[in-house]
C-alpha cells in the first residue's frame, strides 16, 4: 500500500537528501588526511530473573534518588498493567537489553502457542501490534521485532492520496531503556521531553491502560530507568557532559577500530559525548538514508509539507522521522544518532530494525562513506568492547 504526504516545493528525491550525510563523508577524508591522532506467568518471572544485578538499580544513585522510590519503579515496569491489555513494561524492553530482538519474540511466541490458553498469554503478542493492528497475524513482529507506532501529523503536513487524515502509522524498533537516563533526545524522531512523558504515552498506547498512571508512579518508572546502566563507568556520566574514556583495545583489529572514534576519526564526526550519539557540532540526528533505502520494504507514503512561503514540497518515504515532529521538510528521514554503548547487545539497528547485525551496519555505512572491508572488520571489532 501506498499512501502519498505532500510538503509544499518540489518533490524530494534521493539526489536532494545526499548533500549532508555526503558533505559528512567529505569532511571525514579531510579529518582523516589532516587531523592529528585521534505475560506467561513462567515468562513474567523468567523475564524478571534473567536481569543481572547492574540494570537492577544503580546504588551510586542513592544521594538523588532513595532506592525505595527505584525498587517501586522495577516493581511498575515488571509488573504493573493499569487495567490495559496486560503489558508491563517488560513486555516489550526486555530487562537484560532494554529492547526486544526477533529471536526473542520468536522464542517467546513458540512458548506461547504451545500453551494451552495460546498466543494471547504472552502479552507481547497484542491486536495493537500485528501486522494490520487488528488481527492476530504477527509476521512483522516476529520476523523484524518492530511495532505499531501511531503519530499525529503536524499542521505543515497532509497526506496527499488522504487530506483530511490526520495521522499516520510507522514501524519501528523498540528502542532501549539501558542507558536511557543520559538520554538528551528521547525516541527515534525525539518526540518525547522526558522518560515520564514517555512512559504515560507507552502505557496509555501500546499497553491501552484502562486506569491512568499517576504522576508519583511515572516518576518512579523514570527513576528506575534512570538508574539503568550498561557498564559502572556511565553512572558517574551526565547528559550532556563529557564522554567517559572509550575502552582500551587489546588486538590489533580493535586498536585500529578505536582510532575511528578518537578525535579527528571518521566515527566520532557523529558519535561523540557521554551516550556516543552526539555530533561534534552537537547535533542529535541524521539522516544516512534508512529510510530512501527502505530494506524492509514498509508501506511508503507520499507527504506534502507546506513552507512558509505556502509553496508545497512532496515527499516520498516509508517514514520521515524528525520531520513529521517538527514539520519541517529538511528533516525529512532525519533520525536520533543512536548510542554506541552496549551496541553489541542491542541488535537490530536503525530505526526500522532493518540491519540485523553489526555486519549489516557497516555494509550500509560502506554505500555512503569511505570506508574499506578492513575498516569495518576494525569497528565491529571495537564496537564490541562497548
Amino acid at each position: 500500500m501506498k499512501t502519498i504526504f505532500l510538503f509544499r516545493n518540489k518533490a524530494v528525491g534521493l539526489n536532494d537528501s545526499l548533500s549532508s550525510f555526503c558533505q559528512l563523508a567529505v569532511t571525514a577524508q579531510c579529518l582523516c588526511l589532516f587531523a592529528g591522532p585521534p505475560r506467561l506467568d513462567g515468562a513474567q518471572s523468567e523475564l524478571e530473573d534473567a536481569a543481572p544485578a547492574s540494570f537492577q538499580g544503580n546504588p551510586r544513585q542513592s544521594h538523588i534518588v532513595e532506592q525505595e522510590q527505584i525498587a517501586h519503579g522495577r516493581k511498575l515496569f515488571m509488573r504493573e498493567t493499569f487495567d490495559g491489555n496486560g503489558r508491563s513494561c517488560v513486555a516489550c524492553h526486555a530487562i537484560t537489553t532494554g529492547t526486544l530482538a526477533p529471536v526473542e519474540a520468536q522464542a517467546r511466541y513458540q512458548r506461547a502457542v504451545s500453551s494451552p490458553k495460546g498466543v494471547q498469554i504472552d502479552p507481547l503478542f497484542r491486536s495493537i501490534d500485528s501486522d494490520d493492528g487488528v488481527s492476530e497475524k504477527y509476521d512483522r513482529l516476529l520476523t523484524n521485532a518492530t511495532i505499531r507506532v501511531h503519530l499525529d501529523l503536524p499542521p505543515e503536513v497532509t497526506l496527499e492520496t488522504d487530506p483530511a487524515r490526520r495521522s499516520i502509522v510507522v514501524n519501528r524498533g523498540i528502542p532501549s531503556v539501558i542507558n536511557a537516563g543520559l538520554a538528551v533526545v528521547l525516541m527515534a524522531d525525539g518526540r518525547e521531553p522526558s522518560l515520564e512523558s514517555q512512559a504515560l504515552h507507552a502505557i496509555l498506547g501500546h499497553a491501552q491502560a484502562a486506569r491512568l498512571p499517576t504522576q508519583a508512579q511515572l516518576e518512579d518508572i523514570a527513576q528506575y530507568e534512570r538508574s539503568l546502566f550498561s557498564r559502572p563507568e556511565l553512572a558517574g556520566a551526565v547528559p550532556d557532559g563529557s564522554a567517559p574514556l572509550l575502552p582500551p583495545a587489546s588486538t590489533p583489529e580493535e586498536s585500529r577500530g578505536r582510532k575511528h572514534f578518537e578525535r579527528g576519526g571518521l566515527c566520532a564526526l557523529c558519535h561523540s559525548g557521554p551516550l556516543l550519539n552526539t555530533t561534534l557540532d552537537d547535533r542529535h540526528f541524521e539522516n544516512i538514508f534508512v529510510s530512501e533505502r527502505n530494506v524492509l520494504q514498509n508501506p511508503v507514503q507520499h507527504f506534502l509539507f507546506q513552507n512558509a512561503d505556502a509553496t508545497m514540497k512532496s515527499v516520498e518515504t516509508p517514514d520521515p522521522g524528525l520531520a513529521l515532529i517538527t514539520g519541517d521538510v529538511a528533516d525529512v528521514n532525519s533520525f536520533r544518532i543512536p548510542t554506541l554503548w552496549n551496541i553489541k547487545n542491542t541488535a537490530p539497528y536503525f530505526h526500522d530494525n532493518s540491519a540485523q547485525t553489526l555486519e549489516d551496519v557497516l555494509a550500509h555505512y560502506r554505500l555512503y562513506l569511505p570506508l574499506s572491508a578492513e575498516d569495518s572488520r576494525d569497528i565491529i571489532a571495537f564496537l564490541k568492547l562497548l
